[in-house]
């Protein structure tokens, strides 16, 4: 696995449904190692393979399922 890191801030994320909901889905798309969803600073803490998914792909997913990261 060529492993990266993204870090995107999703400023609707309030609770730990979110978090849930964040960690859940993201953790089925391809190429996600890890992924940890912080209330407090509403970050997404996301480990992926390069060569699965990009982090634009990453941001793109947050959007669909209800949480836009900020620019």
């Amino acid at each position: 696995m060529n492993q990266d890191s993204a870090d995107p801030t999703a400023p609707d994320i309030a609770c730990g449904t979110c978090k849930a909901s964040i960690e859940g889905d993201l953790a089925s798309e391809p190429g996600i190692g890890q992924v940890t969803v912080d209330t407090a600073t509403r970050r997404v803490r996301i480990i992926y393979d390069k060569e699965q998914t990009s982090p634009e792909r990453l941001r793109a997913r947050l959007s669909e399922i209800g949480y836009p990261p900020a620019p």
